[in-house]
């Protein structure tokens, strides 16, 4: 299931997609696909989990000052465009409830990732001191079409029509 995750998006396992330095950690492209995997995510959602990998590994995020975080912080993943449509991403009812496969796998995946490939684990390097249940998922898509409000990508300088992902 690994390789067919990989094989949609075109990348091989060994891709570095980014790097925690300070806990001597790599992600790859095929540790990605791992987690989606386990959390049950479908190969069509592996952009969107690469994509926020990537944008929590970037230097400016500071990805050690949440997940390390005694206050219980969590990563809240924030789709935009037409991929959020395309995928069905939760913008509505219940956004942070159960029912939408592809807001409890997304968020998942990157829980996990942040377990299993970033040491991001509880007791360990997460001392979180109560917890967080955005901890087990945290995924959602914004509702851009039911608001005045300029989409959060939009005013984050991308077109309407790009899809983003923000953390």
């Amino acid at each position: 299931r690994v390789g067919q995750f990989l094989q949609h998006v075109g990348l091989p396992a060994s891709q570095v997609v980014g790097a925690i330095p300070e806990r001597r950690r790599e992600v790859t492209a095929g540790k990605v696909a791992a987690n989606a995997v386990m959390a049950g995510c479908l190969p069509e959602y592996l952009p969107v989990v690469l994509a926020a990998t990537q944008a929590m590994l970037d230097p400016v995020f500071n990805l050690v000052g949440p997940s390390s975080s005694m206050g219980g912080a969590a990563i809240l993943v924030i789709v935009n465009g037409p991929v959020a449509r395309d995928l069905n991403i939760n913008a509505r009812n219940n956004l942070f409830g159960p029912g939408n496969r592809a807001n409890a796998t997304i968020g998942r995946a990157i829980r996990l990732i942040l377990m299993n490939a970033c040491a991001a684990v509880p007791g360990l390097f997460d001392r979180s001191v109560i917890g967080h249940p955005g901890k087990y998922t945290y995924c959602i898509a914004e509702a851009e079409t039911e608001t005045h409000w300029i989409p959060l990508h939009v005013e984050r300088g991308f077109r309407p029509d790009q899809s983003t992902v923000t953390v």
